[in-house]
């Protein structure tokens, strides 16, 4: 016959079976860390600490021909490279096909000048990003292009999109090359989206996904609401490379002034200098909250947030300097197929409130987001590159209501 269970032993059982679950649970933990996540990858991503602060095999690469060029002193040919003052630039005469830069530092296409010749009635700067420049289509088929062809020969539009750029970099190669080109217009190419560059430093912090590895300078505003320039923390190649070689350095450097990594900073601290870094769930789960937070259009959208701060205060910076130079200025949107997509669903642009912010300080935008929509191109495959990039179709309806433009 068995007798009566003690009381106190009756009491321990589930203290028991709790302190197993937790040895079990942390030994799981521990070999999950050892043998998964030993390397820093899981399932082909990155998982923190991003030590070193690279996200892809891209990257590395990219990172290891930077080094090689560091030593060697001399860049590659390749028409994009490594500039102190904007992060990286179009360095005239490079490249070549489709991608060849002119001497001015411009997209070269088959009906361009150069500059050099009889000056035309109206030559028209543009300025941005891929959306400007035209990436994943031909020279000639970007709406810089197609616009110039539409009007020539009295009108000769300078094509200085640079892929990747953000409207702060925009205004920093105005201010250095508005005198050597002498334009009588200036058009600022906006796409919503990338509003979010305005506040980043570290290019694969704000997309990791991107194959270029560079740093840029910012503007932050202060409490007067006057813009100031933050420099790229890399000053040269060399630079660049000792950068992301010291972590702690990488930290110093962009920690506060980046605020992608300023927002994340465990995820980026050295690796095993904090407690998460030592488990496996503590290393995915600042990974899951390190990919939050850089949704371009809700950051946009949110009035008071700094993205919107700094977006117009630039955008009215550059408006107040090309006034400065007698130069007409216009922001010209140019929206993304989410934001489009967005915009139909929720009946309001996340642009929608910069917009108004900037024509209330007497600039004149024109947002061709109507003209897209009325051409249905959200639904339509053809609109768009693989990338997500306006198709040539897309560039000639950019261009065609912007020509409207160019008679008021």
């Amino acid at each position: 016959m068995v007798g009566p269970t003690n009381p106190s032993t009756r009491r321990r059982r589930p203290w028991r079976a709790l302190a197993l679950g937790v040895v079990l649970a942390v030994a799981f933990d521990q070999l999950l860390l050892r043998l998964v996540l030993d390397d820093g990858w899981f399932l082909g991503r990155r998982i923190a600490p991003f030590d070193p602060p690279l996200f892809s095999a891209v990257q590395f690469e990219a990172m290891a021909r930077l080094g090689q060029e560091a030593r060697d002193g001399t860049p590659r040919s390749r028409a994009v490279r490594f500039d102190a003052e904007l992060g990286w630039t179009h360095a005239p005469d490079t490249g070549d096909g489709d991608d060849r830069i002119d001497a001015r530092g411009a997209r070269a296409t088959s009906n361009a000048s150069d500059g050099t010749g009889i000056a035309p009635a109206l030559r028209l700067a543009v300025l941005g990003c891929s959306f400007t420049y035209g990436t994943e289509v031909a020279a000639d088929d970007a709406w810089p292009a197609r616009l110039a062809k539409r009007r020539a020969p009295e009108l000769d539009v300078v094509n200085l999109g640079v892929p990747g750029y953000g409207v702060d970099q925009a205004l920093l190669r105005w201010r250095s090359i508005a005198t050597r080109v002498a334009a009588g217009e200036v058009w600022l190419g906006f796409m919503p989206e990338a509003a979010a560059r305005t506040v980043n430093v570290y290019r694969p912090a704000l997309r990791p996904w991107s194959p270029t590895v560079a740093f840029k300078p910012r503007f932050r505003i202060g409490e007067d609401g006057a813009l100031s320039l933050v420099p790229s923390p890399a000053r040269s190649l060399d630079e660049l490379v000792r950068l992301l070689g010291d972590q702690r350095t990488f930290l110093a450097a962009v920690g506060e002034s980046d605020a992608f990594v300023r927002d994340a900073r465990a995820a980026y601290a050295p690796a095993g200098s904090q407690l998460l870094h030592h488990s496996a769930v503590g290393r995915l789960l600042l990974t899951a909250l390190w990919r939050g937070g850089r949704d371009g259009h809700a950051l946009l959208a949110d009035p008071h947030g700094e993205v919107r701060r700094v977006t117009e205060a630039i955008g009215v910076a550059f408006a107040a300097e090309c006034r400065v130079r007698g130069e007409r200025f216009r922001i010209v949107v140019l929206p993304d197929r989410d934001g489009l997509r967005r915009r139909r669903a929720d009946g309001v642009a996340s642009w929608d409130g910069l917009i108004a912010a900037w024509r209330h300080a007497g600039i004149d935008v024109v947002d061709v987001a109507d003209a897209l929509a009325a051409a249905g191109v959200i639904d339509d495959d053809d609109a768009w590159m693989s990338g997500e990039h306006y198709a040539p179709g897309t560039h000639q309806l950019v261009a065609e209501q912007l020509e409207r433009q160019l008679d008021h």
